[in-house]
């Protein structure tokens, strides 16, 4: 975008895509961002969740989908349809509504909540999109601040929030749908730690990964890590254990953190998670994987206590999920 500011031969190219973006003819995006539409696989009729919509990229890309005209023959089973488009942040939201409405297309509900606590029945949706706060270190190409400003421990304050907002997508998923986990950050922490305490949480019998690799041939992208050191206190700690032992007073709740120990990590099959590094393709960094929800949750599973503070507390700080936004 600066750019093409800076470069007067391409004032009327930028003005026309302004216009165009205002008036919902265009939607500019990141390559890498669209994977997890991609992924979610939309079909006419689905009722879509997007869990952290703002600024709205994803969702209008939701929408095209689930506005398709049908393969076949147009029946009931494949009319209809809604995206329920959801926000913590009120300016945000507010965006992301006007951005909706430049769309003109009906089906979208847009609304205002924590996304762990989004209200609903267990079942309610047959895909979930969880594109969730992140440190956003894989966007390190196109915001150079963010080398001045990386830290190793940046993703482990948002860790239990990102767990919390997966388990409650989880919950809100129909037995046989689709749920799409995706950051713009290369963390471990971030991704494949929460896509083991996920599988962890509601077990093999209930929910599943799928390896999306085939559905996106000749796309440049690495398989999920299964193994990674966690920062903690200016130190690096390979593993829970080695916590324990160095807190043996005072311990923090960093478990979720580490890999499963033991034969358990094989078993979650984390090398189905999707990794695409900047420098393979000319991109964005990202990362996104794709569950199956293959039988009904435990009752409790994933659920937040009744009583729990909207907060994400780790490394002794207290952070509101809206700042995080």
């Amino acid at each position: 975008k600066e750019l093409l500011a800076l470069r007067s031969s391409f004032k009327d190219l930028r003005a026309f895509i302004e216009t165009h973006v205002g008036l919902g003819r265009l939607n500019r995006q990141e390559a890498v961002s669209m994977l997890p539409p991609l992924l979610l696989g939309v079909r006419r009729g689905d009722a879509v969740l997007d869990m952290c919509a703002a600024p709205g990229s994803k969702t209008v890309l939701l929408l095209s989908h689930l506005a398709a005209p049908a393969a076949g023959p147009s029946d009931e089973t494949s009319r209809g349809g809604v995206i329920v488009a959801n926000e913590i942040n009120p300016q945000r939201c507010e965006r992301l509504r006007v951005r909706l409405a430049c769309c003109r297309v009906p089906g979208t509900v847009v609304c205002c909540a924590p996304a762990q606590r989004m209200p609903g029945p267990a079942g309610a949706y047959d895909r979930v999109l969880c594109d969730v706060p992140c440190s956003g270190d894989g966007t390190l190409r196109k915001n150079p601040v963010i080398w001045r400003r990386w830290t190793a421990g940046a993703g482990n304050m948002l860790h239990s929030l990102q767990v919390e907002i997966g388990c409650k997508g989880v919950r809100l998923l129909k037995v046989g749908g689709r749920l799409v986990y995706s950051t713009c950050s290369l963390n471990p922490v971030e991704n494949e730690a929460v896509v083991a305490r996920i599988l962890t949480t509601f077990g093999g019998g209930c929910l599943r990964l799928v390896d999306a690799r085939d559905a996106l041939p000749g796309l440049a992208c690495r398989p999920g890590v299964s193994g990674w050191k966690v920062w903690h206190r200016g130190q690096w700690h390979g593993d829970w254990a080695s916590v324990q032992d160095r807190f043996r007073r005072k311990c923090p709740n960093l478990e979720s953190l580490f890999p499963p120990g033991g034969d358990g990590v094989a078993d979650l099959h984390l090398d189905r998670c999707l990794r695409l590094m900047p420098h393979d393709a000319n991109q964005g960094g990202f990362f996104v994987a794709v569950f199956e929800k293959t039988a009904p949750h435990p009752e409790r599973a994933g659920a937040l206590p009744a009583g729990a503070a909207e907060v994400c507390v780790t490394e002794g700080a207290a952070v509101l999920p809206a700042s995080l936004s």
